[in-house]
């Protein structure tokens, strides 16, 4: 006599768990070369009365990995025209780049 039971009852759980890691969306992987976004209002490391939320550009060097991996930033055009003077200014003063900043991964998103 043939079982008319469904194999994959004896684990629903587990099926059920593998079917939505297979159907959730991926997540873009960023790496250098990627267009991302600062999240919104994340300030500048370095000078945290800047918010940089909203700011685009583009990762050119990672260091770390996972949870710990920071991104450094390049700014795009669109960006660079609304960096405020003051911040350019301290940056001048303090031997700071404006056309970049290093972010933790957690505070970027891709575009």
């Amino acid at each position: 006599m043939i079982s008319q039971t469904n194999p994959f009852n004896a684990f629903p759980a587990q099926v059920h768990d593998v079917v939505e890691r297979m159907s959730a969306p991926k997540q873009a992987k960023l790496g250098s070369g990627s267009k991302i976004s600062i999240k919104p209002d994340v300030t500048i490391p370095e000078c945290p009365d800047v918010n940089a939320g909203g700011w685009t550009g583009m990762i050119v060097e990672t260091k770390g990995k996972g949870a710990d991996m920071k991104c450094i930033v390049e700014w795009d055009d669109a960006t660079v025209v609304k960096i405020p003077q003051a911040y350019k200014d301290h940056c001048e003063k303090t031997g700071l780049y404006f056309m970049m900043a290093c972010f933790p991964l957690s505070e970027i998103e891709p575009v």
